[in-house]
């Protein structure tokens, strides 16, 4: 299995540090390759909303840089991991534009999935979507929001599994990786 990470910290974060490690361990010992974005370390343009990577330059975006990396990762993985602290129920800035830089991976045209309008898909093969979230405390509104994203995100990306789930800064480590570890069954890692 192949598995690309997204590190949305916006700062030296110990809670995403510990977290990214604990996946890595679990990755590893099922002999999965990992690729790691550290994402404000990465040189990742803002979306432009041209469209040039659907009809243009189909699936590449016109800014050379490494949204183009991390697009070619993403469609390329089996399981694509978002890990990020939650703000207002929703990723990190520097997440949000590497996943905008996802964009390239569909096709301009529409189709209905469930009753709603969703983009087609232009690859035959889409990862499955894990998404991490931490927050400093339980707060069920976030909560909400953020797992309802991530599964939006996962239909619009035609995510074959999907799960999502918050840590917090006020449970023992042990408590919060075991949730890691339950998610990662969920999209059976």
């Amino acid at each position: 299995m192949k598995a690309v990470l997204f590190n949305g910290a916006l700062t030296e974060d110990k809670a995403l540090k510990k977290t990214q490690s604990w996946l890595e361990k679990a990755l590893l010992s099922e002999n999965a390759h990992l690729e790691t974005f550290m994402l404000k370390d990465q040189t990742v343009a803002y979306c432009q909303g041209c469209f040039e990577c659907w009809v243009k330059t189909p699936g590449v975006c016109k800014t050379s840089g490494e949204g183009r990396h991390i697009a070619e990762a993403f469609i390329q993985s089996d399981l694509c991991i978002l890990l990020t602290r939650v703000t207002f129920g929703g990723y990190s800035s520097e997440l949000k534009k590497a996943m905008d830089a996802l964009l390239c991976t569909l096709s301009p045209f529409f189709k209905i999935i469930n009753g709603q309008v969703h983009h087609q898909k232009r690859y035959d093969h889409y990862p499955s979507l894990l998404g991490i979230g931490w927050l400093a405390h339980e707060n069920r509104n976030q909560s909400q929001i953020f797992s309802s994203l991530v599964h939006r995100n996962a239909v619009n990306f035609h995510a074959p599994k999907c799960a999502a789930g918050i840590l917090f800064d006020s449970l023992p480590d042990e408590e919060n990786r075991n949730q890691v570890n339950h998610l990662l069954n969920l999209v059976e890692v």
